[in-house]
């Protein structure tokens, strides 16, 4: 056993966000921690790190055992180049510089100032410095964020083959599969473990969930059996006494109160298995979350031309050129290393950045959906329902039957945007989009930060979405399932067109076996 939580509880005020919460890390558990937005993981990552104390309970390590914490931020002096940082960490260029390689960071790019790089490329310094601890566990909280496929592929494939113990919050579902061997859930304050992958957990859950309703069903039919044997029997009892009234032969009067006082066993009999079934619950059900973009109310043509266009700043990042003509439909994907731009195209194809050259036309039916420019405009301090409001033009009951339907809950309308999580900021841009009927939805890294709930449910309404889709995203599970119909790559200052998006894929796969096989002395 590497560590043990015995009972562990943690309130913030009045709220409980999880209590008596007990379970064992062992060597070679590679857990997966899942859960809506809220439910306590960050929290729960926290408190087995150190970080974090528990209201109540203990969190033990096992002697001369070490646990690690990836960090969130990297700090370091102005002018301080990655490689000078990670030097004066104790690490040796051999040691870290193939791992930067995995992560798609080059030499060249590690011995420049760390304040001239992205915030991509901050990142993945820091997971190098991480993945080279001497740790027994790791603790990751969204590894997967900042990186892009090739290097995503590449820490899946490494971690997979690590010996070491980690526990895993991610959104991308195709990683967690490929990685965990076991998922931790926690819901409603406590925690459910259970052995296998995650896609092996929710076939599970599927299955046992499908069973308690056919359960419940077969309980519902015989209580409507149940409750007309008893009105029938209790109707036959009242024709019973009206009989019994106007009989006056001592026999038959007899004899009907012989069948009146059965009858009224009878009764009683099936009021108690009647109330027997009144008390099973039907099963569990996730609050229905679904959004649905209509653009039927749309007049005139929804299109997007891009002529030639250079995007980029002066003295700088220039990405370029390309030229496409985006439809009511159409579904195109940009991906691409960290810093190579591809923020960039997006703000100069919507407007919000003019292009170095050529030119964007589109048409006035075009009403844009930003879900990164509205995450960096948003007032932080204005509560949710007055930023919907304000947003959305709508009446106060209007505006809190909307964000209701989205996962709202009437404490958390009220909250400043500033004091809810990242992912319930992303579902009120949703519920934005859905209420104004936007044409055109520019979507940065969407799953970065939403709980699986709203993934499914964001993936569901893009199935359906009749507008033009601009998407930025790794998430290999969510591509695969919104039918996108152009991928293109963004790298050295150019746009290609990926023709085939399962050759990509199964190109960065054999890249990270490759480059995973000359490490294995370093993967314990």
């Amino acid at each position: 056993m590497l560590l043990s939580a015995n009972a562990i509880e943690k309130q913030y005020g009045s709220h409980t966000v999880f209590e008596s919460l007990s379970f064992t890390i062992d060597e070679g558990h590679k857990i997966a921690l899942v859960g809506k937005n809220g439910a306590g993981k960050s929290t729960l990552m926290r408190i087995l790190a150190g970080s974090e104390d528990p209201d109540s309970g203990s969190v033990t390590l096992t002697k001369g055992r070490v646990c690690a914490f990836a960090p969130q931020e990297l700090v370091a002096d102005e002018g301080r180049t990655g490689i000078s940082y990670l030097n004066d960490l104790g690490l040796k260029e051999h040691q870290f510089i193939p791992i930067l390689d995995g992560l798609g960071m080059s030499q060249a790019v590690v011995e420049q100032p760390i304040d001239s790089l992205s915030g991509g490329q901050r990142s993945k310094i820091l997971l190098a410095t991480f993945l080279l601890q001497p740790a027994d566990i790791l603790l990751m909280d969204e590894p997967t964020n900042n990186l892009d496929i090739p290097s995503l592929v590449w820490l899946e494939t490494f971690l997979a083959a690590s010996k070491k113990a980690m526990v895993i919050i991610s959104h991308d579902l195709t990683f967690l599969n490929n990685v965990a061997n076991r998922v931790f859930e926690l819901k409603d304050g406590t925690l459910t473990s259970e052995r296998g992958t995650y896609g092996d957990y929710l076939e599970r859950k599927k299955k046992e969930h499908d069973r308690q309703m056919r359960q419940y069903r077969e309980y519902q039919e015989q209580l409507q059996k149940l409750r007309k044997d008893r009105d029938d029997l209790k109707q036959k009892g009242e024709r019973i006494d009206a009989v019994q009234t106007t009989d006056k032969d001592k026999f038959a009067s007899g004899v009907n109160r012989d069948r009146a006082s059965k009858g009224q066993q009878r009764v009683r009999s099936l009021d108690r298995n009647i109330r027997k079934l009144e008390t099973v619950e039907k099963p569990y059900e996730e609050d229905e979350f679904a959004l649905h973009i209509s653009t039927g109310h749309v007049e005139g043509a929804v299109e997007v031309t891009v002529d030639d266009v250079v995007a980029g700043y002066p003295d700088g990042l220039s990405v370029g050129p390309l030229s496409l003509t985006l439809k009511q439909g159409e579904r195109l994907c940009f991906m691409g290393e960290n810093g190579s731009g591809k923020s960039t195209v997006l703000k100069t194809i919507i407007g919000a950045l003019p292009p170095l050259q050529g030119s964007v036309t589109k048409t006035d039916a075009v009403q844009i959906g930003d879900f990164m420019q509205h995450h960096e405009r948003a007032d932080r301090s204005k509560d949710v329902l007055s930023f919907f409001i304000q947003e959305t033009r709508s009446d106060r009951e209007r505006a809190m039957h909307a964000l209701k339907k989205v996962g709202f809950s009437d404490q958390t309308i009220v909250q400043t945007i500033d004091g809810i999580s990242p992912g319930m900021r992303a579902r009120l841009l949703f519920a934005v989009f859905v209420a104004t009927g936007v044409t055109m939805l520019v979507l940065d890294e969407p799953t970065n930060h939403l709980d699986t709930e709203a993934v499914f449910a964001l993936k569901d309404m893009l199935k359906d979405y009749q507008g033009i889709v601009l998407l930025v995203s790794h998430n290999r599970w969510f591509l695969e399932n919104v039918a996108i119909n152009q991928y293109f790559h963004i790298g050295d200052g150019t746009v290609d067109r990926i023709k085939d998006f399962e050759q990509y894929l199964r190109q960065a796969g054999d890249r990270a076996k490759g480059m995973t096989a000359r490490l294995k002395r370093m993967i314990q």
